[in-house]
Formats: structure tokens, C-alpha cells, sequence
């Protein structure tokens, strides 16, 4: 299932009820939306950051990066960057934390990576 990003408020509503957020801007999660909580697909095309545990980004176009939230306490959680269009994308880890023992990690296309955390300062490829 495939989850648009950013949903406006109203249809934010529409998906989970009249109990959701007054916020003029919400994100949705598959499990707000009838899905089964499991890994959501996310089509993006510009610099974004993973938000929802065990995340996929398939990047589309362009060239930018998509930074990864702290590795610190989230461990086990995995998320995957899939790079379908012609740029290059740039996996950037959060503050002081590493890929690989890499500060960065390049995907040209048709190249996907999937990262997990320890726990601590480090995001492993796997």
C-alpha cells in the first residue's frame, strides 16, 4: 500500500475520522488507514527524512538526500531506500551517527538500500 505524505487535515479525517488532529497538516500511517501496520511504500522526488518505522522511500527523480532519524534507542527498526530514477541519492545518518562506519552512503539508480539500527549510534546495512 502506498501512503501519500502530508495529508491535509480534511482527508487526514476522512481516513481515520473525526477524531483526528486540528493541525492544518498531519501524516498518516497505514495502520490509520485501514492497513495492517506493516511497511508502508512512500514515493518521493525531493530531500526528505524517514518518519514511520520500517519506512520504504522509492525516490523517483531528481537528485537530493534522505536523512535517517537517530539510530539512538530504536533498535532492530529497518528502513529502505530505493533509488528508481535517474539522480543520485544521498542516505545521510542523523547528527553524529554512521552508515557502515560511513558517513554517507550514494544510490544511483536502481540501487536500494536497507538500513537497521543497533540501538546506538549506528545504522547497519543490511
Amino acid at each position: 500500500m502506498s501512503i501519500k505524505r502530508n495529508l491535509p487535515n480534511d482527508e487526514y479525517q476522512a481516513a481515520v475520522g473525526a477524531n483526528a488532529p486540528s493541525s492544518a497538516n498531519v501524516y498518516a500511517t497505514m495502520a490509520d488507514v485501514g492497513g495492517s501496520g506493516g511497511p508502508s511504500l512512500v514515493n518521493i522526488f525531493a530531500t526528505d527524512t524517514f518518519i514511520t518505522p520500517n519506512e520504504t522511500l522509492n525516490c523517483t527523480s531528481g537528485t537530493f538526500a534522505v536523512t535517517l532519524p537517530s539510530a539512538s534507542g530504536i533498535i532492530g527498526t529497518t528502513y529502505t531506500l530505493v533509488n528508481s530514477g535517474t539522480g543520485v541519492i544521498t542516505l545521510t545518518p542523523n547528527g553524529a551517527d554512521l552508515i557502515n562506519g560511513s558517513t554517507t552512503i550514494d544510490l544511483v539508480q536502481y540501487i536500494s538500500r536497507t538500513v537497521q539500527s543497533d540501538g546506538g549510534t549506528n545504522w547497519i546495512i543490511i
